[in-house]
């Protein structure tokens, strides 16, 4: 390959990639990112979404928003969607939160979560003392990966890594292998979502809402149940007939 065939393959990748980040980077993403980014919210999330016992005594306080880069060697500068630092009465634990809202499923996830997971404990280590991460009792913080979906498609990509390794089964306990953790809008019921009221749930059934005729059955006790999170009266507006935030 010639100089020019190079120039043109580099130009020709950099603008795929921009186009790519154009795909993913849009306002609806970043609506999700900034109220998540609210500990609260992140914490109803998780203590009634994946409601994991350890994760039930949390605390506002016991968390910590990391928001940053982690660049690799071998790959491109990922940004990562959140990262919690969770201080447990165990010790700390990240919890790497990733939103997939497009409509069709990523079969390469796990593999993505390996390499954001590994950059993390690359990050970690780098930053720790040398004399404390060379003693026998040194150990990598936990991480746990949690992806959140929102596709009108079902999530039908494997949660384990393991199952995107070759012939994985010959090789038993010694194949790298984790599971993270789905939450897929999709197959949410409305009665599991409905029994609290709080934005987080407003938005997971604003989401399940797709149709036409879905937005006309619903959109009434999905305004009542906003009007009572933020303890707003209202009234009817007898000029239109129906009932309003501001009459």
């Amino acid at each position: 390959m010639d100089t020019q065939e190079k120039e043109n393959t580099q130009k020709e990748n950099t603008q795929n990639k921009q186009i790519q980040k154009k795909e993913t980077d849009n306002p609806h993403d970043k609506g999700y990112k900034r109220i998540f980014s609210i500990k609260k919210h992140f914490l109803h999330f998780i203590k009634k979404y994946i409601a994991l016992e350890w994760m039930m005594e949390l605390e506002e306080k016991d968390l910590e928003l990391i928001d940053k880069e982690f660049i690799t060697d071998q790959f491109d500068t990922y940004e990562s969607d959140l990262v919690y630092k969770v201080y447990t009465k165990e010790g700390v634990v990240y919890l790497f939160f990733l939103f997939e809202l497009q409509s069709y499923n990523d079969f390469t996830m796990p593999f993505r979560l390996l390499i954001y997971m590994t950059a993390i404990w690359l990050d970690h280590f780098k930053n720790c003392d040398k004399n404390e991460r060379s003693q026998k009792a040194y150990k990598l913080p936990a991480i746990m990966p949690i992806v959140l979906h929102n596709g009108e498609r079902n999530w039908t990509a494997s949660c384990r890594f393991s199952q995107m390794i070759n012939n994985a089964e010959l090789f038993g306990k010694y194949v790298v292998d984790f599971e993270y953790a789905l939450v897929s809008v999709n197959t949410l019921t409305e009665s599991k979502i409905s029994n609290s009221n709080t934005l987080i749930d407003n938005i997971f059934l604003a989401d399940k809402i797709r149709t036409r005729q879905e937005w006309t059955d619903g959109i009434a006790e999905l305004m009542h149940r906003i009007r009572a999170m933020y303890n707003v009266p209202y009234k009817v507006d007898t000029a239109r007939g129906r009932d309003c935030l501001k009459c």
